[in-house]
């Protein structure tokens, strides 16, 4: 029953998904057909690797952003297919004390040498609320709301945007960190816009100018990638816009139709360089970060849970589950 219940979802999103819809509509291979089938069993494998006193995929060792994204990412998909976790997420506990919780925040939104600080907020802080709905009773009312006026006071308002600061020369500059916004927003609206409490961010017309700006910058803090485009940080780039689009003046909409054709040609082309690779690994791996991108500009939704980029882009895991 399950089983048939992931085909008909993996059919489904085949249909409306852009990245899937590049592997099994667009240009069809046996050999992703085949890919797919295997995808049913990483389900249930996934399932029982869960640590069954801990409730965590990760060892008690992993660092907070790897322990939130990892754990959220495999929570969502499991949802996706009807299933829920094998055993209690008994190590989201420890975050349940938002005082305490504040304070690790406070603490990791100036960065380190080592870039955890930032990572731990970008991968870790941004997603923790997800929790919030897939496991209920976890986490109070009043935490969330604490949470959400956390991430709300953050905001730089100079620039609309969110990232941690640098320290240079015993002095601490903020930066307008890309992923981060990206991350963020998310957290208070929907990809059409439509607010997910009844909270909206402050100077979402400030947001939009600061992306533009960010355009010919390295990621993190622009969109490039060694100075070239990237399908995950464009991918970002658009839901961004998407979502602040109907808080913005006629002039800056049209802005943002133009580029989203420019940007439909430009992955169209990145893709059939990607699908000519002859090593059949590699063409996976570079098209598991690309399948973010959108060709469809209507249809903005990730491949659900994110699952090429966050558990099936790297191929060592993939063998390992296969």
């Amino acid at each position: 029953m399950i089983k048939k219940r992931v085909r008909d979802i993996l059919a489904k999103m085949s249909r409306r998904n852009a990245g899937i819809n590049i592997l099994t509509g667009m240009y069809y291979d046996k050999e992703f057909n085949i890919y797919f089938n295997k995808f049913i069993d990483i389900v249930y494998k996934l399932r029982e690797m869960q640590n069954s006193k801990t409730g965590s995929w990760l060892n008690k060792n992993a660092p907070f952003f790897a322990e939130i994204e990892t754990n959220i990412e495999i929570t969502s998909l499991l949802a996706q297919f009807g299933l829920t976790p094998k055993y209690k997420l008994s190590f989201l506990e420890k975050y349940r004390n938002w005082d305490k919780l504040k304070n690790k925040f406070e603490k990791w939104k100036i960065e380190t040498k080592d870039g955890m600080n930032r990572a731990n907020m970008n991968k870790g802080a941004t997603k923790l609320m997800r929790f919030y709905k897939l496991v209920p009773g976890m986490f109070s009312k009043k935490w969330l709301e604490n949470y959400l006026r956390f991430f709300l006071d953050w905001q730089d308002p100079s620039t609309g945007c969110w990232g941690v600061c640098l320290k240079k020369e015993n002095k601490l500059i903020k930066t307008s960190d890309l992923s981060l916004t990206f991350h963020i927003i998310k957290r208070f609206y929907k990809k059409n816009g439509e607010k997910r409490y009844n909270l909206e961010i402050p100077n979402i017309q400030k947001i939009i100018e600061t992306i533009w700006d960010l355009e010919n910058k390295e990621y993190p803090f622009g969109w490039k990638e060694k100075n070239k485009w990237n399908g995950h940080h464009i991918m970002d780039v658009i839901v961004m816009m998407k979502i602040c689009y109907k808080y913005l003046d006629k002039k800056e909409k049209n802005k943002i139709i133009v580029f989203e054709k420019k940007v439909r040609k430009w992955s169209e082309i990145e893709i059939k360089k990607i699908l000519e690779e002859k090593n059949k690994e590699k063409m996976i791996e570079n098209l598991c970060w690309f399948a973010q991108m959108p060709t469809k500009f209507n249809d903005l939704r990730r491949i659900n849970s994110e699952i090429f980029f966050h558990i099936l882009y790297d191929p060592a895991i993939l063998r390992q589950l296969i």
